[in-house]
């Protein structure tokens, strides 16, 4: 008589069945006291959201990673990684492909993984290829499994299986159980193996989150055997997606495209779980695998170093090839070559005025991508969801903020009014009470002196350039610091008093001054009070709220946390403030 097993699906999701073996493996937390009031402040949740320390901070530098990455007996990263949509008895999925191959992509690029892609894969295609790993392997070795499929739980065997693309219902020979992948996982020789599942998982969370690691700690977490998975889901259904990836793909790819230095699989979990909890219904899970040879060490991402100031950019091929002098012709980059780009040294240039005076100066932003919104987990619901941009055209920003000197010609030549400098001083200082329509009205005359496209920067323009290639929340780190800019609490002569002239703090990564604190800066976009329906490729959201216009940057007389990179404001564009700014974009065919 032939057995039969009912099933649950469960959505989206691979069901690990492997229980948890507690681990006390949490490490010391040290936060400051700048911390503590902004955590009770906030009244996040202690359950889900961790401060987690600069990388300065952790104690681990540059040189400790390039000597992990340069030794001899350096690990190979080995990265299997699975995407099955078009099941022949189960419901067809939209993204599991999609979330394979941009991780896939991901892991070979910047990761440096040897990474094998099966789509659609058999369940012979895949016992084989895991076979041909346990066989393959060293000892140092580091191997991640990556699954994106759907998955079933016998609730009465309390068994979960994998669904291959062949899977058939009723017929469990069929299906690739947790204890078969356990048992593979263990014979596996590597090091270290993680499994990443855009899945359910079966279990509760017991794992700690990782924080400050010093250098012995990070040599224990190398070297020492591990064997974890990282699920999107406990048993509730996980999301599909509607878009390109699954919330949990996305937030993954966001986070290893930000990560500049290493981040071991602890301090991924917390950030996933802290975008997906609040972009979907489900929660994710980490755990040690049960009975799988797990010793306390642990899974470490180490990103290539070539490039560390502009790592999250990824370059156009074209990318700024000649800049001509400063003339009404259209911008070339004769004399930049990406090398330069990726050494920081960004070109300047100034466009020449009618009367020969010179423009503000302004930099060349290279093209590329970058994760928009509260990355940081500080943020208001306007702030989320996070979307990818991606910017793939050439454009300009100016060096600083529009100063009074550079504003108050163009007031005199139009005859408007003098905007009120508040007694502060004019010059070098950036200009305040002036509206959007001001702003708009002075880029317009720039643009009719110099022949030039001058216009206010969209929205995701500005948070690009104002990250430059980080992921902290302000674009020096992740702790406000001292003297750093000109706000309420930043420590600087004049914090909540007036504005500083312009270029008085160090300028971030792209080498712009003033992004953060000073004025608050006007951009282009209408307000809408979350990024539903953003765009995606850098361009001005015209769609919204009109009458107002959103506002970045925070001024001299705002708090810290109004400084994060993805804080942001809607005020009315009619509105004259002596907290109001700006500075200019330029498009450059």
């Amino acid at each position: 008589m032939r057995l039969l097993i009912t099933f649950q699906i469960i959505c989206k999701c691979i069901v690990f069945s492997f229980f948890i073996l507690v681990s006390n493996s949490l490490y010391a937390v040290d936060y400051g006291l700048e911390d503590v009031a902004l955590f009770q402040s906030e009244n996040y949740d202690s359950r889900i959201y961790r401060e987690v320390k600069p990388k300065s901070e952790r104690g681990i530098t540059k040189h400790d990673i390039q000597a992990f990455q340069s030794n001899n007996s350096s690990p190979k990263f080995y990265a299997l990684v699975i995407g099955i949509n078009d099941y022949i008895e189960f419901p067809k999925l939209k993204t599991a492909i999609s979330d394979a191959k941009s991780i896939a992509a991901l892991l070979n690029d910047k990761y440096q993984f040897e990474v094998k892609l099966l789509l659609n894969a058999s369940r012979e295609s895949l016992i084989n290829t895991l076979a041909e790993y346990r066989a393959s392997l060293k000892e140092n070795d580091r191997f991640l499994i990556y699954y994106a499929g759907h998955g079933i739980l016998d609730k009465q065997a309390d068994e979960g299986y994998w669904l291959p693309v062949d899977a058939q219902k009723r017929n469990y020979s069929q299906l690739i159980s947790n204890s078969t992948i356990t048992s593979l996982i263990k014979a596996i020789p590597a090091r270290h193996v993680l499994l990443l599942s855009d899945s359910c998982f079966s279990g509760k969370l017991t794992r700690g989150i990782s924080m400050g690691v010093n250098n012995a700690e990070f040599d224990r977490l190398t070297n020492t055997r591990s064997r974890s998975v990282i699920t999107s889901g406990g048993l509730e259904p996980v999301e599909d997606g509607t878009g390109a990836h699954s919330i949990f793909a996305n937030s993954l790819i966001s986070i290893l495209k930000s990560n500049n230095s290493y981040i071991d699989a602890t301090q991924l979990f917390y950030k996933l779980r802290r975008l997906v909890v609040l972009n979907s219904d489900q929660t994710p899970e980490f755990s040690d695998i049960r009975k799988a040879g797990h010793e306390g060490g642990e899974f470490v991402f180490v990103a290539t170093i070539d490039n560390p100031v502009i790592s999250t950019v990824h370059l156009a091929a074209d990318v700024l090839d000649g800049i001509g002098t400063s003339t009404p012709a259209v911008h070339k980059l004769s004399h930049n070559t990406v090398r330069q780009i990726q050494s920081g040294k960004l070109p300047v240039f100034n466009d020449i005025l009618v009367g020969g005076e010179k423009g503000p100066e302004m930099i060349m932003m290279p093209q590329g991508g970058f994760t928009m919104g509260d990355i940081g987990g500080r943020g208001r619901e306007n702030e989320t969801p996070l979307h990818q941009v991606e910017i793939n055209y050439k454009f300009a920003l100016s060096r600083y903020e529009v100063t009074f000197s550079q504003y108050d010609k163009f007031a005199q030549a139009t005859n408007r009014k003098l905007p009120d400098s508040n007694g502060w001083g004019r010059e070098n200082r950036p200009v305040i009470n002036v509206s959007w329509d001001d702003a708009n009205a002075y880029a317009q005359w720039l643009g009719n002196q110099t022949g030039q496209q001058y216009r206010l920067p969209s929205e995701s323009e500005w948070e690009y350039a104002a990250r430059a290639g980080s992921s902290f929340i302000y674009q020096w780190g992740n702790h406000i610091g001292k003297n750093k800019a000109n706000c309420n609490g930043c420590q600087s002569e004049w914090d909540n008093l007036q504005t500083a002239n312009v270029g008085s703090f160090q300028g971030n990564e792209f080498g712009l001054f003033d992004m953060l604190g000073n004025v608050h800066e006007w951009t282009n976009d209408c307000w809408n009070p979350a990024y539903n329906g953003a765009p995606q490729d850098g361009s001005t959201w015209q769609n919204g709220d009109c009458s107002r216009r959103v506002i970045r940057g925070g001024a001299f007389s705002y708090n810290a946390k109004d400084l994060r990179i993805a804080a942001r404001n809607g005020v009315d564009a009619n509105s004259h403030d002596v907290v109001h700014g700006f500075r200019l974009a330029m498009s450059v065919d």
